[in-house]
Order: structure tokens, then sequence, then C-alpha cells
């Protein structure tokens, strides 16, 4: 099932400080706020859907705002090159001032499950992981922020209990991540690239064959090492796995695991 959170971008150099102090103020202040934002997913978005602000550009980086969006995407012309030409109007719940504080930072979200790849993002209004969003959901109830005030987090948000789960699964995934790293030299399990020729550092990335979500085990027989691309396009096409044959299914194309030194066969086992 897709999400139906969404992840929202401030760039300090591209949308005034000044103007988004302003939107702050008015939030603390209890007034109901509204504000047309980008959104690169005009097609799946819709109206009562959840959207999560994240600050980019220079460190610190981190969620700032949680949102509603209240109205369909109108398509504007002043979008500069290389920006979406579609905007839709959120209703801030939570909205911090990035200079000073973070509802949850990037150290923290790091530790969430979605791929490292998500906090890099140039484009405002993608989908973001369920897990995710619920995860800076029960922060928000833990503070008593926004909707969640004089309520607590309630059983369609992750609880804290939850929330600390999900942060000690991501950490051991660590230790699974630098194993295969260590098994692939840092090579793609797909297309067999080490992402920029290891230029910047090792970015590949672990990613569980069947998703934790979907009642998959953080174990290694059940994470595969990819590039970036090829992560996101797990995360985007959700493909079956043939455990017997070791294949994803994108549809009709069938994509095979060409480096496998850890993964067996349903059939040889």
């Amino acid at each position: 099932m897709e999400s139906n959170d969404f992840l929202f971008t401030w760039k300090p150099d591209k949308w005034p400080y000044d103007k988004l102090r302003a939107l702050t103020d008015a939030v603390t202040a209890g007034q109901a706020v509204e504000e047309p934002w980008r959104c690169q997913a005009h097609r799946q978005i819709g109206v009562g859907m959840r959207a999560y602000l994240f600050k980019q550009g220079a460190l610190p980086r981190g969620i700032f705002g949680i949102a509603e969006v209240v109205g369909p995407p109108v398509e504007h012309d002043e979008a500069e090159p290389g920006e979406g030409r579609y905007m839709v109007p959120l209703r801030f719940e939570v909205l911090f001032d990035p200079t000073k504080r973070f509802l949850m930072t990037e150290e923290e979200l790091l530790r969430l499950p979605a791929p490292r790849h998500r906090w890099r993002t140039q484009a405002s209004g993608i989908r973001l992981e369920p897990e995710v969003a619920r995860a800076i959901d029960a922060k928000a109830a833990m503070q008593g922020l926004g909707r969640f005030k004089g309520h607590d987090s309630g059983d369609w948000i992750a609880s804290p209990q939850k929330r600390e789960r999900l942060i000690e699964v991501y950490d051991r995934d660590q230790t699974l991540a630098k194993e295969l790293k260590r098994l692939y030299g840092g090579e793609c399990q797909i297309c067999g690239s080490a992402p920029f020729n290891g230029v910047f550092g090792d970015v590949s990335e672990a990613h569980h064959i069947q998703w934790l979500s979907r009642g998959g085990q953080d174990t290694l027989d059940n994470v595969i090492l990819l590039c970036p691309n090829h992560h996101a396009a797990m995360h985007s096409a959700g493909p079956e796995f043939n455990r017997d044959t070791l294949e994803f299914r994108f549809g009709s194309k069938v994509v095979p695991v060409r480096l496998n030194h850890h993964l067996k066969p349903s059939c040889g086992s």
C-alpha cells in the first residue's frame, strides 16, 4: 500500500528566511496558517494527506514542521529551471524556526527506516516512508504539539515504545550493512557498480528484501546491498523476489541478483 505521507523541503537559498520566520511566529501564536509549497509528486498527493517539512542545505538539518494538505495541486508559471511547477496548500500543525530548533534532527532521522539519500533529496513533495512519518508523529505526540496537544499518541501512530523499537532495529541494521559492504566492496548486487567509484566514500545501501513493515526479518539472509538508484527503485516499485532464482520482478521485467556471496536459493537450501 502506498504511503499518504510526503516530505517537503525548505531551501534557505531559495525561499526567504524572513517569510518562513513570519509563518513560524503565526503558528506559535496559535493562528491557522496555510502556505502553498512545491510538490513533485503532484499526481499522487491529495487533500488530507500528511506533509513533513525538512530543512536542506548547510548543517544543521532536520524536520521542523508537520502539516496537512488542504487543497489540490495548482500549476504555477514562475518556477525556476529544475523546480516543479505544481504547488499544494499546506496547513501547519507544527512549525519551528529551523535555525533554532528541530522536531527531529538529521541524526535521529538517519536511524529510522528510510534510505540515506532520502535526506539528500533536492526535490520537494515526494513520498515519505510511513514508518518514518509515524516516528515523527510519535515525537510530536510526546511533546504535545499541534494536533496532538492534550492527547496521547494513540494507536494510529507509533507509540514511544514502538519508536524506540524502530531505532533499536535500525541500529542493528548498521551492523548488517557494514558486513555487506565488506563482503561486496561497496558494489551494488544488481548492477555491480560502486557509486561514484568510491570518490565520495561508500554510499551503497542495505535493503531488506522483505520489508520489515511487511513482516521481514533484520537478518543477513533478508538484506541485499544496492546502489542508491536501485534502492530507490525497490521502495518505489516494491517488486516481488523469487528466492529460488534470486530475481526481482518489476511487472514483466526480471532483474537478477548478479553479485551474490551470502544469499542461498530456496531450492538449494
